[in-house]
């Protein structure tokens, strides 16, 4: 299934809100300053690896994406998705 990005946004940063809320390891997650993996990242916003590779063709800020080998900083990859949300509420 294809989303339109309006609807990718929205789900996107509905993850955001509510993920440091309900599970504990967000806290800690978000507290380290390690690079995150495509993984890490789709377990942290509870969507797949495939997504996260959406998010990338779609501009989400991408550490040294050389090889093929994606790190992410999650400060990044959040206020990626805040401006995201907040062009998608711009548009709609």
């Amino acid at each position: 299934m294809c989303l339109t990005m309006s609807t990718f946004c929205v789900r996107m940063c509905t993850s955001v809100d509510n993920a440091g809320r309900k599970r504990t390891e967000s806290t800690q997650m978000t507290n380290s300053n390690k690079p995150k993996t495509a993984a890490e990242i789709a377990a942290y916003f509870e969507v797949s690896e495939r997504t996260v590779r959406r998010w990338i063709d779609a501009g989400c800020p991408v550490m040294n994406p050389s090889a093929g080998v994606f790190r992410f900083d999650l400060a990044d990859v959040i206020q990626w998705c805040k401006t995201q949300r907040a062009t998608t509420k711009a548009v709609a």
